[in-house]
């Protein structure tokens, strides 16, 4: 089976459209994570074990039909494209090559691209350029000029409903949480627009959960470090819950705000935890040479947590000034286990021992 579009011909199958529940025993699905992504799998399970794989599907809707548009490959070169889901009712396609849209970054072309967390739109020049937009994320429909599944759906009387419900009574528990945390570079007004961007979006909420969500969400904004256990712990609310609150706000609400999650570096969580731990400038400057001299060893922080390291560096560093700060007290201002303070110490530790062999 074949079509052509912009010169280029493709030879794809037909795709299984998403059911509305169970075709094998009728029962609603429900949403699933497995180690090969996301799916929707029976609500009978394990009496049916019915599944379908959603990660091809984007949140992206066809101009042409209005059904959703999902990643297809080419059998004749396993070239990934963007296709409506109701071929062959609907052709359309949208291929990064024959578009107008380019990386925002570096203005090079884009292509589709796949790794372990899923598929992602890139940038061809992805030696140099780090840009990565993976296809469920909304930021795809505003890359691409498209309308997003959900955009109008909730628009129109959520506004309301949001405006009635937010009482004085949540101003209250946003004031005292601010004070508690000293969290006075937030403002009220930046909380209340993030919660009805929110209510916008369709995020079902009650609103003294999405204020205490949201206020959370715009410390990552802003690069304020706060512990989510002690923020939960003031809050009154599940860390459980407060975790997923903020993933929904970073995924489907900030990035129509224009708003980015401002990434904490190992330098910057030193200078927090030193200021915790009122440690002197002399350790503060030796835990920020530790981290230099690994680094130019070979010592990757890809994949772990730059607490972790930040915290491991203050600890040589304070026994090499003969400072002894124990490894509970280290471990509890960066939030983390002691396990893992004494498993980046070791790291670190072997990439110092280089240095040193090498210097001598």
């Amino acid at each position: 089976m074949e079509r052509t579009k912009s010169n280029e011909t493709f030879e794809i199958t037909k795709p299984v459209e998403i059911p509305d529940s169970c075709p094998e025993c009728d029962k609603p699905l429900k949403r699933s994570l497995g180690k090969y992504g996301p799916f929707l799998s029976c609500s009978g399970y394990p009496e049916c074990r019915y599944g379908y794989n959603i990660t091809n599907h984007t949140r992206v809707i066809c101009p042409e039909c209005r059904n959703i548009l999902m990643v297809k490959k080419a059998k004749n070169n396993n070239f990934l494209f963007l296709g409506c889901s109701n071929y062959p009712t609907c052709n359309y396609i949208f291929n990064f090559s024959r578009n107008s849209v380019s990386c925002t970054d570096c203005g090079n072309e884009l292509a589709i691209y796949e790794n372990r967390f899923g598929k992602y739109v890139g940038c061809r020049n992805y030696s140099e350029c780090n840009f990565k937009i993976y296809v469920r994320s909304p930021k795809l429909g505003l890359l691409l000029n498209l309308e997003i599944r959900g955009e109008q759906k909730f628009h129109n009387h959520t506004t309301a409903s949001f405006e009635k419900e937010s009482t004085i009574e949540s101003n209250k528990d946003f004031k005292e949480i601010q004070e508690k945390l000293n969290l006075h570079q937030i403002s009220l007004q930046e909380v209340y627009e993030l919660c009805k961007k929110a209510y916008e979006r369709g995020l079902k909420t009650d609103i003294n959960t999405l204020y205490i969500a949201s206020l959370y969400t715009l410390t990552k904004v802003k690069g304020i470090y706060v512990d989510l256990g002690r923020f939960a712990q003031f809050s009154g609310i599940n860390k459980k819950i407060l975790l997923k609150k903020y993933k929904k706000l970073r995924m489907d609400v900030l990035p129509f705000l224009n708003y980015e999650i401002k990434r904490q570096s190992i330098n910057d969580y030193i200078e927090i935890f030193s200021n915790k731990l009122e440690i002197n400038e002399d350790i503060r400057k030796i835990s920020h040479k530790i981290i230099a001299l690994a680094k130019k060893e070979g010592f990757s922080s890809v994949g772990k947590d730059p607490k972790g390291i930040a915290a491991a560096a203050i600890y040589i560093s304070s026994n090499a000034k003969k400072r002894r700060i124990t490894q509970s007290k280290i471990a509890e201002a960066a939030a983390i286990t002691e396990v893992t303070l004494r498993t980046r110490n070791n790291e670190l530790n072997r990439f110092i021992s280089l240095c040193l062999l090498r210097a001598k």
